[in-house]
């Protein structure tokens, strides 16, 4: 469904809940990332092994990058029971793995922590950066699909 979204649109919006990774956290970070790099941050997913319980119910139909302006989806988009979106493009969706321990928090109370120190138990997103020296410790985990973040990046749902 998603890979026909980004056919129709030339990207997709990759919804999600929670507490963590707020749109406004997400935009700062992609364009700090961006200015830093040159190039915009991978998003990467890993399949979560519990349940998805979504605590918001039917169908968002509007989006909004400050949570001020709301826009309406365009009709290809389909999104349930999320609060927030990331904005991608280029998913591949192919098994691969990743260090989480070559990578540290960017941004928040643990910011600089290794990345596989912080995703932990019910904690399943985060804005990371890879960090510069090694890390002799490993965190290997199998990720699904990649993808990557395009202006504005994140927006919020309703």
């Amino acid at each position: 469904m998603k890979l026909d979204e980004e056919a129709a649109l030339g990207f997709v919006y990759w919804g999600y809940g929670g507490t963590l990774c707020h749109p406004r956290r997400v935009q700062e970070f992609a364009a700090g990332e961006l200015r830093r790099t040159g190039e915009a941050p991978t998003l990467v997913m890993a399949e979560t092994r519990s349940a998805y319980r979504s605590r918001t119910i039917g169908r968002n139909r509007w989006y909004s990058q400050d949570r001020q302006a709301f826009a309406r989806f365009p009709r290809q988009v389909v999104m349930v029971g999320c609060s927030s979106a990331l904005v991608c493009e280029r998913l591949v969706c192919q098994p691969s793995w990743i260090d989480l321990n070559q990578y540290e928090v960017a941004g928040g109370l643990r910011s600089g922590a290794p990345l596989g120190d912080f995703i932990r138990y019910q904690i399943n997103k985060a804005c990371a950066s890879r960090i510069s020296g090694s890390n002799d410790r490993r965190r290997i985990t199998s990720i699904v699909a990649t993808a990557k973040l395009v202006y504005p990046f994140a927006v919020y749902l309703r």
